[in-house]
């Protein structure tokens, strides 16, 4: 486990400044709509600045700035789970299956609540 966590932090570590801070890092599933097969299973990584999105064979697919996102929401709610769409500033639409805490930390680092 501990080994896992460190290659994530690794893989997202290129594209972090030195004073950005790690939130949390959490387990996802990854689905860009109209796109037919861009789905991926990885790790969502939040820090103060910043959202990625990456895999430990693909690495980051997914960099957004916080400040760039326009809108981030729980869509739907399953056992632990919550399905999060995040709006960008181009009205491009990201979604991922994360844990509920991991989901409702996003929407509120983007709406200005963390």
């Amino acid at each position: 486990m501990i080994d896992e966590r460190q290659s994530r932090q690794k893989i997202v570590s290129d594209r972090l400044d030195p004073s950005e801070t790690i939130q949390f890092d959490a387990l996802a599933i990854w689905r860009e709509f109209g796109m037919e097969h861009a789905e991926a299973e990885g790790f969502l990584v939040l820090t103060d600045r910043r959202l990625l999105f990456a895999t430990l064979a693909l690495g980051v697919l997914v960099d957004l700035q916080v400040a760039g996102i326009r809108n981030a929401w729980v869509a739907r709610l399953k056992s632990k789970t919550a399905h999060l769409e995040i709006e960008t500033s181009d009205q491009n639409i990201h979604a991922f299956w994360t844990g509920k805490r991991s989901a409702w930390l996003v929407v509120g680092a983007v709406h200005g609540n963390t």
